[in-house]
Order: C-alpha cells, then structure tokens, then sequence
C-alpha cells in the first residue's frame, strides 16, 4: 500500500481543506471510547483531527443509561445523547463566545472535526501525582463561565480538560449531552460531574478538600443549588456502588479506586449538604 492507501479517510480530508497541512505526516494519538484522534504535525505545525468511530460501543452506551436512570431520580425526564459533529461544533463556537476555553475549530466533514492542538496534560492525569489546587478552581470556573452563559457543556470526565503550559484548563470534547426540561437542574448536573471527576481521579486529599472551597466559589457568583449538586453526587455514589458496575469498570482501572470514588462521594455530598 502506498502512503495515501494507509492514511486514514479523515486525515486526507482534513489535509484537503486546512491550507498549510497537505503534506505534514500524521499519527495516531489514541482511540477514545467514541473517537479516534490523529496529529498532524511538523516542527512548527500541529493540528488535531477527530474521526467519529464508525461502531460506537454498547458498553458506553449501556453505562451512560445506567448513570442516567440512577442519577434521574433528581433530574426527572433526563437524557443523555451523542452530539453530531455539527452540534459539536455549535456548542464550542458557544462557548468560545462565552469566554470559555475551548479549541480553535479549523474545518469540519460529515464525521470529524480539525482543530488546533493544545499543547498540556489532561487535569485528571494531573491529579495523579499533584494537589492541582490553582487548576482545580480554573476548571471549575471554566464549567461555571459556560453554564452562566446558559450553556451545558457535558462530557467533563476528567480527561477532556487540558491543563496547558500557562496552567490554564482548556475543556476539549463534547461529544455527549445532557438535555431535559430544566436547564437550571442540568446546570448543576454539569457541575457535580466535573466534581466527581476531580473526586475520582485525584490521588492527594488535599485535592478533595479544595474542590469543596472552589465549589462554594463558583456557587456564591452563579447560584449553583448545593443540596441539588449533594443529592447527584450521592446518587453517583450509588451508580459506583454497584457489583455490575464496578466489575465493568474493574476492566479499565484498579477496582479499589472506585471503591475509593465511592467513599469520597458520599462524605463529599454530605459535607456540602450540611453547608448548603
């Protein structure tokens, strides 16, 4: 096979529209559960291109329901949806007018999106070996910034925010949505899960205990309900706490840091409960 043959179908097409990318080479940087992400890079170049996976798999799809049912009992009517790349799309150029970090879209096609690259560390690998105090509060105001503007970013698992050379956190993917009837209530889901996320991937106390105070933060300027955000990190707790649940997440991580998670929620929820 020949360079062209290898290359993938969204790759070339990228290099077609993007002036200055047609002849720069490519990897690939990894396969999400719904993306496969490709750098085009030289010395002085690099562009990120996101290709939709042709299968989506049903364990993601089945998680995600899961989630929902347990964590609707304090969102009536909540759903969850893959966005379309176009939707995509719409929603960061939203949130870039909103003042959020987010990626510069470079071009589009029916089933992936260019955009520059962000050179950093995702937060939850962050997490991993440091406190992340100043870029647990940056994270946290991204995700307010956003909802203040009437926008619900989804997807903020913990790995879809990067951590750049400045130490800003800049919020990429949003392949998934929350949507119902009550934006004020989606709101603070939006929240809660970034909460749960710094929650579950932070190895150092000291970032559990922050996350509490940068909450509290976000929540005096843009009227987050703390007892709504408790209630959905308690009801995460019971998603967690789960022998079905746990044993499909066994397969990607250590089951005793889910085990960890759980412990973490509950106290968490209770605390900002009692002080809400």
């Amino acid at each position: 096979m020949n360079e062209v043959e290898l290359t993938p179908r969204p790759v070339r097409e990228a290099r077609g529209v993007v002036a200055g990318y047609d002849c720069l080479p490519w990897r690939l940087l990894g396969g999400g559960n719904l993306n496969d992400t490709y750098l085009l890079h030289s010395e002085h170049s690099k562009l990120i291109v996101r290709a939709r996976k042709s299968e989506l798999p049903v364990d993601v799809e089945a998680y995600l329901a899961e989630l929902v049912e347990v964590v609707g009992s304090v969102l009536p009517f909540l759903q969850f949806r893959y966005r379309t790349v176009t939707e995509e799309i719409t929603i960061i150029e939203k949130l870039s007018a909103a003042k959020v970090r987010v990626p510069v879209i470079r071009a589009y096609g029916e089933d992936w999106l260019a955009y520059t690259f962000v050179p950093g560390t995702p937060l939850a690998t962050l997490l991993q070996s440091s406190p992340c105090v100043i870029q647990i509060s940056h994270f946290l105001h991204e995700v307010a910034m956003a909802n203040a503007a009437g926008l619900v970013c989804g997807d903020r698992w913990g790995g879809n925010e990067i951590v750049d050379q400045l130490g800003n956190v800049n919020l990429i993917d949003f392949d998934i949505e929350w949507f119902g009837p009550d934006l004020e209530l989606l709101k603070n889901l939006d929240v809660a899960v970034a909460v749960a996320g710094i929650l579950r991937n932070a190895t150092f106390e000291e970032s559990c205990s922050h996350v509490e105070e940068a909450l509290r933060a976000v929540a005096s300027v843009h009227a987050y309900d703390l007892a709504v955000v408790a209630m959905i990190l308690d009801r995460y707790a019971d998603f967690y706490d789960n022998d079905t649940v746990m044993l499909r997440l066994s397969l990607a991580g250590p089951s005793n840091l889910y085990r960890r998670a759980v412990s973490r929620l509950r106290s968490f929820a209770q605390s900002i409960a009692w002080g809400s």
